[in-house]
């Protein structure tokens, strides 16, 4: 981690920082930032029993004793994200981070962190894989706003073990002047194993408004040959 003249090798071994430095972790996996904050995926970090569940630690950028402050640590284990740890799951694989601007405020003072889960299985249907949206405060405090997979209502396309949903996100605050809402954020997502009609495997990209209240509302799902090159 570098800001200014400050130089930190950041590890779960440093105070603060969720969890503990075990074999197959993976800290630092996947990366996400804003001006305000950062997140760290260890999509190897076992919860509990489970193996290989992911997690990510999220940090601000105000500096204490010459590091970033932790502020939170998410799994499927904490409280309010869907879903459950389990071993292979992978969250944390893949994150990205925008900024939120709240109704009661004149600048981005909190921020979206998009979580991909490649290896969630839904229902019976293995690694089809989901994704999480969550608001960070400047507290710490954090709420999922959504969370979705191929089986959510009237999201395109089915679940199909090996799609691996997740595997990347993208999210993106369209216009941070103004108060944060459904019309100015945009998360595409991708499922590199999405079978088309023709074609195992072929892979699509789903793109989704995660602040409309019913997240299947305007998604749309892009493969080659759907107005793609």
């Amino acid at each position: 981690y570098v800001q200014g003249n400050t130089t930190k090798a950041l590890s779960e071994n440093d105070p603060g920082v969720p969890g503990v430095v075990e074999a197959n972790d993976r800290f630092g996996y996947s990366l996400a930032a804003t001006n305000r904050y950062f997140a760290v995926g260890s999509p190897g970090e076992a919860v509990g029993d489970a193996e290989f569940a992911g997690g990510v630690a999220i940090f601000n950028q105000t500096l204490s004793n010459g590091m970033p402050t932790p502020i939170a640590g998410l799994d499927q284990d904490s409280t309010g994200i869907a879903g459950a740890p389990e071993a292979g799951d992978g969250f944390g694989t893949s994150i990205s981070m925008t900024g939120y601007r709240p109704g009661d405020q004149t600048y981005n003072s909190d921020a979206l962190l998009a979580i991909g889960i490649p290896g969630e299985d839904v229902g019976t249907v293995a690694d089809a894989g989901g994704v999480s949206v969550v608001r960070v405060q400047p507290s710490g405090a954090f709420t999922q706003v959504t969370a979705m997979d191929a089986t959510t209502p009237d999201v395109e396309g089915d679940a199909v073990a090996g799609d691996a949903m997740g595997q990347r996100v993208a999210i993106s605050n369209t216009d941070s002047t103004v108060v944060t809402s459904a019309a100015t954020v945009r998360l595409a997502v991708g499922e590199p194993g999405k079978d088309t009609a023709t074609v195992k495997d072929a892979g699509a990209v789903h793109v989704f408004r995660p602040l409309d209240p019913a997240i299947g509302t305007a998604d749309k799902l892009l493969t080659r040959g759907s107005g793609l090159p």
